[in-house]
């Protein structure tokens, strides 16, 4: 009897390693460079989403994947995810690599003497091309009165919003759908000024930027 069972525990030994073998020959034949962990998103994340350790989580997932799999600059480690904005939309399930984000300081480092600057809602007449929220970029015209003609002109170009807030005083997210009443803006301190100066001469419309393009300071004049 002790013989059989001695058997039988030999025989199930025997199956158990012969199994974790061929799941481990499996293994290397499906993926023969062996595996990883990577990020990816949780969500579709628009682009200029402000990514902090805040709202990490919400975003992004570490997952293990063939290194066969891999997408080009992919990223393990968190610390190259904070403080970090998307340069473009990023789907849901997608792999995330470096050349889809950047640095928020990077965009930030060529503005001399910066300062954040407040405006209300109340002073823009207008926003064309959506909710703005905070990461998103902007250009600012001015339209104005001059003896008898009206005049429209580029104002700036390329502005970030720092933040977006609600008429109580908070912060809103990206997710959000409050209405926002003021924006913080990054400007330096001559921009500042310039914009201050532009408010109270006459009306003053954001335009929100969907790409990178660029295009020469426009100014139309019109008689009344």
């Amino acid at each position: 009897m002790k013989k059989k069972v001695s058997l039988m525990f030999l025989s199930l030994l025997m199956a158990a390693i012969i199994f974790a073998v061929v799941i481990t020959l499996q293994n290397k034949i499906a993926n023969p460079n062996g595996k990883t962990e990577v990020y990816y998103s949780q969500q579709y994340i628009s682009k200029n989403t402000i990514i902090n350790k805040d709202n990490f989580d919400k975003y992004f997932i570490k997952r293990e994947v063939s290194k066969d799999n891999l997408v080009e600059d992919s990223i393990t480690n968190k610390e190259e995810l904070l403080e970090i904005y998307t340069a473009e939309n990023i789907l849901k399930g997608e792999q995330i690599s470096r050349k889809r984000i950047d640095k928020n300081s990077n965009r930030l480092k060529d503005i001399p003497n910066k300062v954040e600057y407040s405006i209300k809602f109340s002073d823009i007449s207008e926003v064309a091309g959506g909710t703005l929220r905070e990461g998103d970029v902007i250009d600012l015209i001015l339209t104005e009165n001059q003896d008898n003609k009206v005049i429209t002109q580029t104002e700036l170009k390329n502005v970030i919003i720092s933040k977006a807030i609600a008429a109580d005083g908070s912060l809103i997210n990206r997710d959000s759908k409050a209405a926002a009443s003021a924006l913080n803006l990054y400007l330096s301190a001559v921009d500042a000024h310039k914009l201050d100066n532009a408010v109270e001469r006459g009306k003053i419309k954001a335009l929100k930027k969907l790409d990178s393009s660029t295009y020469d300071n426009i100014s139309i004049e019109n008689y009344k």
